[in-house]
């Protein structure tokens, strides 16, 4: 008899028997059991300013708490979190009121100071500030939070602010302990193991292999169900689902549909997920002479069919979003803007407006840093051929190499539930293709300014369109391939909602055990 294994298969195989002999496998019996999640990636840090990103939102969502949280179960509406109720003072100022009793993971009790000291210079909202980079597109506008008396804070913007409540209960926003920060004495330090309120502490950060969370019994919000948490890095698919099976792992990351079917078919395992508030594109660098021109970015963008795309990687599990905007706006949605066409003669009309002669473009994309990446890539590169496009698509570390510069993947999220936290934030003047010359649109960035002071919302709404003319057809900084969705396999021994902001809840209320 012999035995014939494919790489998968001996890839799955040999993941699952080293696995046996480094983890600790899942007790159901156990009170509270310790679950161990294979991911593809971690955060680097555990520094939420440090981790924008699906990573982080992922990992680090546990760790720390906002004075407002976000009501995943109720619409996405804003909810108490560590202030109990909150007041405009006037559209600059907003006065909340703190939780009382609230403890942080190193058994301090949180303060006014440690919430003012969280926005504050030392860590933000100064130039010298190590937070300050990254949280520009969120706190551009606070001159400061006050401390009223022990038990209140007022958040002071620079001009009027129409979202200010959605800011404090957004991304770059959780409070953190001022000591834990002041003793780490730098930076680095604190960002490797950070000290939150949340329902998980962190107790060990290996970048590249694992972070290790344990329950906070003081937890404001109640005791967790789980002891610990391991988020592990097996960066191989087969592998992930190999321990999955072998109950190594009760939960593993970025499960691509066409495994669906293997995971699903087993009585014991489960698939958890689902779109999320995340679009992925493709972006411009107009510093390329032929991409400069209008006409020849509409041109690419005109000649993907992205429904194809959806139902032959994804399954029809996401789809193709109308616009750079997500449905969570509510009255600033658009439910009548057209989807991104696809539509090839057009593709040629433009490419002769253009003056195209069948130049090479280059386009680089990671290797697979989003699920469906390389096949995506491929399948769009092919699409662009069969209209007579000549793309090379290079595979690197740096997507942003200014050599021979055209187009670049990336996925963009939709923050906060607001265009500031979407178009704006991800390509208005401080963003990354207008502050390193790939981009550049004075009228953006003059209804970027509307959107975000003015306290009219029908007149935000109408800068909000203007703005997606422009990023649709008229000066595109990039294009929309679909929506990008997320999905977990999972042993059916836990349960836990799916988030679409990719974030993993382990309050009591969120991840059960069966």
């Amino acid at each position: 008899m012999s035995l014939n294994l494919s790489r998968r298969n001996f890839v799955r195989l040999t993941a699952a028997a080293g696995a046996s002999t480094m983890l600790p496998r899942f007790a159901i019996a156990q009170s509270r059991p310790d679950i161990v999640i294979a991911v593809q990636q971690n955060p680097n840090t555990t520094e939420p300013l440090n981790e924008i990103g699906n990573t982080g939102f992922r990992g680090l969502y546990s760790v720390y708490d906002n004075l407002i949280a976000t009501d995943y179960a109720n619409g996405m509406k804003t909810k108490p979190g560590l202030a109990t109720e909150w007041k405009r003072i006037d559209n600059r100022t907003l006065e909340l009121k703190l939780r009382p009793g609230v403890k942080f993971h190193n058994g301090d009790t949180m303060t006014a100071e440690d919430v003012a000291f969280s926005f504050g210079p030392e860590r933000m909202n100064s130039k010298d500030a190590p937070g300050w980079a990254p949280t520009r597109y969120i706190w551009g506008g606070l001159d400061s939070v006050q401390i009223v008396d022990a038990s209140t804070v007022r958040f002071v913007t620079k001009q009027d602010d129409p979202i200010l409540e959605k800011r404090v209960a957004g991304w770059c926003s959780q409070i953190i302990s001022k000591r834990a920060y002041t003793e780490a004495g730098d930076w680095k330090k604190w960002s490797i193991i950070g000290v939150g309120t949340g329902p998980l502490k962190v107790v060990e950060n290996k970048p590249g292999e694992y972070i290790r969370l344990e329950a906070h019994d003081d937890y404001w919000g109640g005791k967790p169900n789980v002891a610990s948490v391991t988020f592990r890095v097996v960066a191989e698919v087969a592998a992930r689902i190999a321990g999955l099976e072998a109950g190594e792992y009760q939960v593993i990351s970025d499960l691509p549909p066409d495994h669906f079917d293997e995971v699903g078919a087993r009585s014991d395992l489960g698939v958890v997920g689902g779109p999320l508030f995340n679009h992925r594109v493709v972006c411009f660098d107009c510093r390329n002479p032929l991409i400069a021109k209008p006409a020849m970015r509409q041109a690419l963008s005109l000649a993907l069919d992205r429904q194809s795309l959806v139902d032959s990687l994804w399954g029809g599990k996401v789809g193709v979003p109308r616009g750079l905007q997500w449905a969570q706006y509510g009255d600033l949605y658009n439910a009548q803007r057209a989807k991104p066409a696809f539509d090839l003669d057009k593709t040629k009309e433009l490419l002769n407006a253009a003056g195209y002669g069948g130049e090479q473009l280059m386009y680089r994309i990671a290797n697979n840093y989003y699920l469906n990446e390389v096949p995506t890539a491929e399948a769009i590169t092919d699409m662009w051929s069969a209209a007579g496009i000549n793309v090379k698509l290079e595979v690197v570390e740096n997507m942003h190499n200014p050599d021979n510069a055209a187009m670049y993947d990336w996925s963009n999220s939709g923050l906060m539930l607001d265009p500031v936290g979407g178009i704006w934030r991800l390509y208005g003047d401080t963003a990354y293709q207008q502050g390193n010359g790939l981009w550049k649109n004075d009228e953006f960035n003059r209804l970027g300014g509307v959107l975000n002071t003015s306290m009219d919302q029908a007149e935000r709404y109408k800068a909000e369109q203007s703005m997606l003319d422009i990023y649709d057809t008229i000066d595109p900084p990039g294009f929309i391939l679909h929506e990008f969705g997320a999905f977990f396999g999972k042993s059916n021994k836990v349960d836990f909602p799916f988030y679409p902001d990719l974030a993993m809840d382990f309050g009591p209320d969120a991840f059960k055990i069966a």
